[in-house]
């Protein structure tokens, strides 16, 4: 059995911090575009709307917490690692050209049994799309975000973190897909982490294009 026993690199703070007003336009930009997807449209003009359902996982980023086992193992809560579900809208301007806007959850907990430790938070994503006839789309935009807490289930005092706005590239083929954020976190009494990911996802848009 796996028991946490100790977590020596976690300071913590309590903060309750409103999203920065960059982050409530990015949002209320996603919110545009999903709401615009419910008007009826004409499948042989462009712009044409889609949803867009979305998952996957990210590796990387600097250790948020380390817990370490009774066994001697240990694990770490990295800034930019988890898993993630997301949906949003994507609007094409022309066959080649669009852009999509996602708000997703992102998840990661460790494997301790006697303890529920997790990291959430509320990816904002906003990326425009060249795509090929071949199904390849490349990618670029930006990334933020909002609601990043460590919960610490009683072992670990609870602790918010704040995002920048940074950059996004994608690489994709049809449904499948690799992504490389860079971005910080920010918590007032430990400073700024590393929330740099490589993330693979796979992605639908309804109605279906392939």
């Amino acid at each position: 059995m796996l028991n946490l026993i100790l977590t020596p690199f976690l300071c913590s703070s309590n903060q309750n911090e409103h999203l920065p007003l960059k982050k409530l336009l990015f949002l209320t930009t996603l919110l545009a575009l999903f709401g615009a997807s419910l008007i009826g449209q004409d499948n042989q003009t462009y712009p044409k709307i889609g949803l867009v359902a979305e998952g996957g996982i990210s590796f990387g980023g600097d250790a948020l917490a380390t817990v370490i086992f009774t066994d001697g193992e240990d694990q770490d809560l990295n800034a930019g690692q988890g898993g993630y579900l997301a949906a949003g809208a994507a609007l094409h301007f022309t066959e080649n050209i669009s852009l999509r806007g996602t708000l997703g959850f992102l998840y990661q907990t460790t494997a301790a049994e006697n303890a529920n430790i997790r990291l959430t938070r509320l990816p904002l994503n906003l990326v425009g799309f060249y795509e090929f006839s071949n199904g390849i789309r490349v990618g670029g935009g930006v990334s933020s975000h909002a609601n990043i807490r460590l919960k610490g289930d009683g072992f670990l005092p609870d602790t918010d973190y704040t995002s920048n706005l940074g950059p996004r590239f994608e690489l994709a083929y049809k449904w499948i897909g690799l992504s490389y954020t860079a971005m910080e976190y920010t918590s007032e009494t430990d400073g700024v982490f590393s929330a740099n990911a490589i993330g693979v996802s796979v992605s639908f848009v309804i109605p279906n294009r392939y």
